[in-house]
């Protein structure tokens, strides 16, 4: 008896969490007093258009800042699966962005990247990476202009998509593609090089510098 009287009462309050759960997720209040909670998390700024997460919710501006990222997204609609939630996991539906800007800080000057490297080649590293305690799954994401700032590295796609998937510290691609690539890459204040055009994704990674993310980004 001790035992069933348990299970109801922790039945009754996960039937509780539950729907206030949909009714955040679902409702465009709901949404909204969940942007709230998040605008309190340092470094975090989320500004509300309309929508719910569920029926598809549309922000004016994203802005996450950290000790090494600043990242920027602008006009951003996307809608969220809710059955995944069960299965700790973040279903994303087709997301759309009019602009991404991503610049990775770095508390040096910059000296240790001035070599470009030849080969994008993954490197062992005693620093801990970033998990997330959820899994993440996204069909299609587009954006149609993003600019990544690497130090002395400026990367600018137009026309932006790809697959993603997140499972704690490892970020996969899959299949990005762009309709323009340029990479400018600044080596000192007496040489100035123009911008140059790049064909694909993998191209462009390729020319990067020497940067350790917090992350394991793989790219299919």
């Amino acid at each position: 008896m001790m035992l069933r009287h348990i299970t109801l009462i922790f039945a009754k309050y996960l039937a509780i969490f539950l729907c206030i759960i949909t009714l955040l997720l679902s409702t465009p209040w709901g949404s909204r007093l969940t942007l709230i909670l998040l605008n309190n998390i340092n470094g975090m700024a989320v500004d509300y258009h309309s929508g719910s997460f569920i029926q598809g919710i549309k922000l004016n501006a994203v802005h996450l800042n950290t000790a090494s990222l600043d990242i920027t997204i602008k006009e951003l609609t996307t809608k969220v699966d809710l059955i995944c939630l069960l299965n700790h996991t973040l279903c994303i539906k087709p997301t759309n962005a009019a602009y991404l800007s991503l610049r990775y800080k770095t508390n040096n000057k910059g000296s240790d990247i001035d070599s470009i490297k030849e080969r994008f080649t993954p490197q062992e590293s005693n620093n801990q990476l970033f998990e997330i305690p959820f899994s993440i799954e996204a069909d299609l994401i587009t954006i149609n202009e993003s600019q990544l700032f690497f130090n002395k590295t400026e990367i600018s796609i137009e026309q932006f998509t790809t697959q993603l998937s997140v499972n704690k510290s490892k970020v996969n691609l899959v299949k990005p593609t762009a309709k323009h690539v340029t990479l400018n890459i600044e080596k000192d204040e007496n040489e100035t090089t123009s911008p140059s055009s790049i064909d694909t994704i993998n191209e462009a990674l390729v020319q990067l510098p020497d940067v350790r993310l917090p992350i394991a980004l793989t790219i299919e």
